[in-house]
């Protein structure tokens, strides 16, 4: 599709960071609530406050952390995207949203958002793009 949004983070890399996020939420002890329970800033820190130990965790937020500037922008942006935030004829508001909001807590923020996988896998669809097939 000639029209397509182009995407600066790999399929294939987005397809492996929801494997682990589904590995990390599935864990019996990770409740992330659907509301901030402290303030806009610090709430996501503060969840996952009690799982900084936790190697799914780390897993997750060090592939997040390694990824370059660009890919943590796309990757907040597809976010947004499969949460419905945005659509797909946004995406490049979405993007310079994403870029002006990138933090040294992205990764944070993403783990921490109910449903990421979800909406990461949404948003790959919304731009043509699919997990299947993929192995984690």
């Amino acid at each position: 599709m000639s029209d397509q949004p182009e995407l600066a983070v790999s399929p294939d890399k987005v397809c492996f960071l929801i494997g682990k996020a589904r590995e990390f939420h599935a864990k019996e002890d990770v409740v992330i609530p659907e509301e901030p329970m402290g303030s806009a800033e610090d709430w996501a820190r503060q969840v996952l406050a009690d799982h900084r130990d936790d190697p799914s965790y780390q897993e997750l937020h060090e592939l997040i952390d390694a990824m370059d500037l660009e890919e943590q922008i796309n990757l907040v942006a597809l976010m947004w995207l499969g949460r419905g935030d945005f659509s797909t004829e946004e995406w490049s508001e979405a993007l310079q949203e994403a870029s002006e909001r990138l933090s040294a807590h992205t990764a944070d923020y993403i783990i921490a958002t109910p449903l990421i996988a979800n909406y990461l896998e949404d948003g790959l669809s919304a731009l043509g793009y699919t997990c299947e097939g993929i192995t984690e």
